[in-house]
């Protein structure tokens, strides 16, 4: 949370789920619409002009709330287990990479993933 305040960005306390949201500035920390950590949620909402914009006017909030709080559920359960989760991210990004290098379409990002999986993709906004 400090990361996206301290890089020009804005935070809010979601009372139903009990988490962080974040969005803007220039962190690194948020990939495709956004990533949770621990009870954060650090969202990266594209507003159709190269900017993010503020994810309580997102059509379908409530569901990625959803989504993203079962996240949160997970950092509590697996603590730095979770890593496993970025790391699964992580090589879904190289083989994406590599793909894109050979002409072939990506891969889902969320789609094979187990953690995203459990979170609901459709609630994610996954198209899979």
């Amino acid at each position: 949370m400090n990361d996206v305040l301290m890089k020009g960005g804005q935070c809010y306390y979601e009372n139903s789920h009990g988490m962080n949201v974040c969005w803007g500035g220039t962190s690194t920390l948020a990939h495709r619409g956004g990533t949770t950590i621990g009870n954060t949620f650090v969202a990266k909402i594209p507003d159709g002009s190269g900017g993010v914009i503020d994810p309580r006017k997102y059509r379908d909030y409530v569901p990625l709330i959803e989504h993203e709080f079962t996240h949160t559920l997970q950092w509590q359960t697996l603590g730095v287990g979770m890593v496993d989760y970025l790391l699964w991210e992580a090589r879904v990004a190289v083989v994406n990479w590599v793909l894109e290098d050979m002409r072939l379409p990506p891969i889902g990002m969320g789609c094979g993933n187990p953690y995203e999986i459990s979170a609901s993709l459709v609630k994610g906004g996954y198209l899979c």
